[in-house]
C-alpha cells in the first residue's frame, strides 16, 4: 500500500450512531464546531414567497420557490443546468415575469414595477446575456439606462458624458 492510499473501512449505521460518529466515518476525520459571532447586520433584504414560473406549453419551470435573504447574506444557487437556476435569475431580475408569487426587495413589491430593475446579476453568459458585442464599451456601459437625462442631450445621446462616465467605470474596475 503506498503513502497516498487511503483506508477503506466499513461499519453500519444504526440509530445509536452519533452525527459525530457519522460525520468521522463519512470524511475520514473528527470536525470541530465552527465558532461564529452574531451579525453586525440585520434585517431581511429580498424576500421571495411562493414563486412559480410556467412555460407556454403550462410546464413548471419553477414551483413554489421561497426563500429570504437578510441583510449582509450571500446566497448561492448551485444545480445541474437546465434545473431552473436560469429561469429564477430572469424572474428575481426582472427580464421574466413570475406567473404567481411575491418578490420584495427591502419591502417593496419589485414585481409589481413597470420595469423591474432593483436586482441586478452577473450572467452565466456575459457573451449571449450581458453584452451586446458589436456595441462599443461606452454603449454596453449604458445600456438599458440610456434614456436617462444623464446621458441624453436635447436630441441625441451626450457621447462626450457618456464616454466620461464610462472612463470612470472603467478605472473603477480595472
Amino acid at each position: 500500500r503506498s503513502s497516498n492510499s487511503a483506508a477503506i473501512r466499513t461499519r453500519s449505521a444504526t440509530a445509536s450512531t452519533s452525527k459525530t460518529e457519522l460525520t468521522q466515518y463519512m470524511i475520514g476525520r473528527e470536525l470541530h464546531p465552527v465558532q461564529t459571532t452574531p451579525s453586525l447586520f440585520s434585517g431581511q433584504v429580498l424576500q421571495v414567497e411562493h414563486v412559480s414560473l410556467s412555460d407556454k406549453h403550462h410546464l413548471h419551470l419553477l414551483n413554489d420557490i421561497s426563500f429570504s435573504i437578510e441583510r449582509g447574506e450571500i446566497l448561492g444557487i448551485a444545480g445541474v443546468e437546465g434545473n431552473g437556476q436560469s429561469h429564477l435569475i430572469n424572474v428575481l431580475t426582472g427580464s421574466r415575469r413570475a406567473g404567481h408569487g411575491t418578490i420584495s426587495l427591502n419591502g417593496k413589491d419589485v414585481l409589481s414595477e413597470s420595469r423591474p430593475g432593483s436586482l441586478a446579476h452577473i450572467p452565466e453568459d456575459r457573451h449571449k446575456q450581458g453584452l451586446v458585442l458589436d456595441f462599443s464599451i461606452e454603449e454596453n456601459i449604458i445600456l438599458g439606462r440610456q434614456h436617462e437625462k444623464l446621458f441624453n442631450s436635447t436630441l441625441s445621446l451626450d457621447r462626450k458624458h457618456i464616454s466620461a462616465f464610462s472612463s470612470e467605470i472603467v478605472k473603477e474596475y480595472d
